[in-house]
This record gives structure tokens, C-alpha cells and sequence, in this order.
């Protein structure tokens, strides 16, 4: 790692330092020192201070020994719903590779900036070979493509399902309401408001509107095992998604009870019984 790259890549040093100069020239009578992630100082210093600690390393002959000096934020190089991973930081000076990955914050759009970085990298070196550039934002989504064309397919077919639930709602309510025809041509007849009406049309949709929710909530609950191999970030049991999920399923019976239930409060008495 050379310096700058945690500042540009935005990984904070939650304990310690980052590198210095003499950490990359390596100091005589200087330690050679090394950064560690939060999840790698959990994992192998439970409880304890990392900062101090020496890893031993097979690199060099004789042995090394690295000291840590710092403690760096957790990153998920595995992909967003993959764990952070227990990272080491060496400085490049002492271990430098023949192939690197190049990382520069720009101020606007990053493709703006590809040829000039081309450029300053030719001034070090003509014969280095620059490839595969690609923005951040490139990287984030060409990682999560699979899991957004899976999020995409299961949208789709969520939208068609609560169509389809919108439709069967509308029917079976409908059905009920005209069954209760004559039941409400009497209460009309006997004095009762269009609104009352309105109110036991919209009754007969909220009982089985209420019953369908319960049962798909507890059949959610069931299913948050296989659920959360699909999320991250977010816990299975979210209050708002699962009081959202319910108030739109619950508002659109109650749009689909409404109509049958205005129809049946322009009921004439009189047509309903004679058609009795």
C-alpha cells in the first residue's frame, strides 16, 4: 500500500497511524511496521490493544517481524454482502509488485480524468501499460449486476403478484357485496345512510384483507432464515419494510372494496327487493 491510498479510498485509521516515509525506505534501527483491519485485530487480539503487537513474516531471510502501528477501518473487498475481510497493509516501498492497482480521487466526473492520469503515469515510466479503468462506481455495480437483475426479476414479480391480489380482492368483494344485495335494500329501506353502506361493504373487505395479512406475516416470519441470505446491511425483522409491506397490501384491498362499496350505496331499495 502506498502512501495516500486510505485517504483516497476514504478507510478512515480508527486506532494508531498510517504510514510514514520511513516506514516505506525502511529506517535502520526502525521496526518494519504494518496496518491491520478492525476484523482482523477482533479476530486475532480479542479484548486487546493491537497497537504494539509484532507478525511474523516469512518475506525476507532471515524472518521478519512487523509491528502494528495502526488500525484501519473495515472494508468489504468481497462484495457488499460479503463479511469485511481481515485485512493487512504493507507499506509499498518495502514490498513493491510488478503489477499494481492505481487508485485517484478526482474533484468531477472520473472519466474526465483518464487521460491526464495516462499521462502522469507515462512520466514515471513510458513502458508502463495502463489498463482496465474503470470508476468506482463501475466497480460497486459490475460486482452487484447478478444480485441486481435477481432484485430486479423478484420486483417484477412482486408488482405482478399484488396486481394479481388487487384483482382477486376486487372480485371476491365484489361477490360478497352483491350477495348482500338484498340485505342492504332492506337497511336502506329501513333508513340507513349511503355511508353506512359504505361502511359494512368496507367491513366485508377489511375481515379478509386483516385474516390474508396475519397469515402472510407469519408465513414471512417462517421464511426470514432463507430471506436473509439475500439481504445485508439490514436486518430480517425491519419494522418500517414489514409496516410498509402490510399498509400497502392493506390499501390496496381498501381500493379495491371502494368501488363495490360506492356501487352498492346507489342501490335503489326498490330494484334490489323486486329483483329478489
Amino acid at each position: 500500500m502506498s502512501p495516500g491510498y486510505l485517504e483516497t479510498m476514504q478507510i478512515p485509521i480508527v486506532a494508531g497511524r498510517e504510514f510514514e516515509p520511513r516506514d516505506e525506505v525502511g529506517e535502520r534501527g526502525y521496526n518494519r511496521t504494518i496496518l491491520v483491519s478492525e476484523s482482523f485485530a477482533r479476530r486475532y487480539w480479542p479484548g486487546q490493544n493491537p497497537l504494539g503487537k509484532r507478525i511474523g513474516s516469512l518475506i525476507g531471510a532471515p524472518e521478519w517481524w512487523m509491528t502494528v502501528v495502526g488500525v484501519a477501518g473495515d472494508v468489504r473487498y468481497g462484495g457488499l454482502e460479503a463479511p469485511p475481510t481481515d485485512d493487512v497493509y504493507l507499506p509499498q516501498g518495502l514490498y513493491p509488485q510488478a503489477a499494481i492497482t492505481l487508485v485517484a480521487r478526482t474533484a468531477g466526473d472520473p472519466v474526465d480524468a483518464v487521460a491526464e492520469v495516462r499521462a502522469r503515469v507515462r512520466e514515471v515510466d513510458p513502458h508502463v501499460f495502463v489498463t482496465d479503468v474503470r470508476s468506482m462506481d463501475e466497480v460497486i455495480a459490475a460486482s452487484q449486476a447478478e444480485r441486481q437483475a435477481g432484485t430486479l426479476l423478484i420486483a417484477l414479480f412482486g408488482a405482478l403478484a399484488l396486481v394479481l391480489v388487487m384483482a382477486g380482492v376486487y372480485s371476491v368483494i365484489t361477490q360478497a357485496v352483491v350477495q348482500r344485495r338484498l340485505e342492504f335494500a332492506i337497511r336502506s329501506a329501513l333508513g340507513a345512510g349511503p355511508a353506512r353502506v359504505v361502511y359494512l361493504s368496507m367491513r366485508t373487505a377489511l375481515r379478509p384483507a386483516t385474516i390474508g395479512i396475519v397469515i402472510g406475516a407469519l408465513g414471512a416470519v417462517a421464511l426470514t432464515r432463507a430471506l436473509s441470505a439475500a439481504l445485508f446491511g439490514v436486518g430480517t425483522f425491519d419494522a418500517v419494510t414489514w409496516v410498509g409491506a402490510g399498509a400497502v397490501i392493506l390499501t390496496a384491498c381498501l381500493a379495491a372494496g371502494y368501488i363495490p362499496a360506492r356501487r352498492a350505496a346507489r342501490i335503489d331499495p326498490m330494484t334490489a327487493l323486486r329483483a329478489e
